[in-house]
């Protein structure tokens, strides 16, 4: 196959390929002011100045117990320097429902008490079963319903 001597790829300046296009400077520029544009945050999202945060404070833990038996049921205890007390048992029930007859859930009860942000003292004892978390406390609204 023969090629002409007018296809040779060369443009009329002798530089490359003609293709026929010719792009004005100014929509070089609209190009790269839309690129710009479209490349800022989006929806207001501006990063927030650091702020500086107070260390935890550290409480240290005045007394703590723990005893478990060969069946990994436990009770625990501890009570913290600024008051907070937690007393857990933790047992294993078992339960005779539907399909899954004779099988063991864990149920926990016990209490914990804390300073509120406001000086009270919050007490709360609850309750966890397969029922679900029952706590009980003046702290917590009842529901008049």
């Amino acid at each position: 196959m023969t090629r002409s001597g007018d296809d040779d790829g060369v443009g009329e300046d002798g530089h490359g390929l003609e293709l026929g296009l010719h792009v004005d400077g100014q929509v070089i520029v609209l190009l790269a002011l839309a690129a710009v544009a479209a490349a800022r945050p989006q929806f207001g999202f501006e990063q927030q100045p650091l702020q500086q945060q107070a260390a935890p404070s550290y409480v240290p833990i005045l007394k703590r117990t723990e005893t478990r038996d060969d069946f990994n049921q436990l009770a625990l205890s501890y009570l913290s320097a600024d008051g907070t007390a937690v007393a857990e048992h933790v047992a294993l029930k078992e339960v005779q429902d539907g399909e899954y007859r004779g099988h063991y859930v864990p149920t926990r009860s016990g209490s914990y008490r804390y300073t509120s942000p406001e000086g009270r003292i919050i007490m709360v004892t609850y309750t966890a079963d397969e029922t679900g978390f029952h706590p009980i406390s003046e702290a917590i609204p009842v529901d008049s319903a």
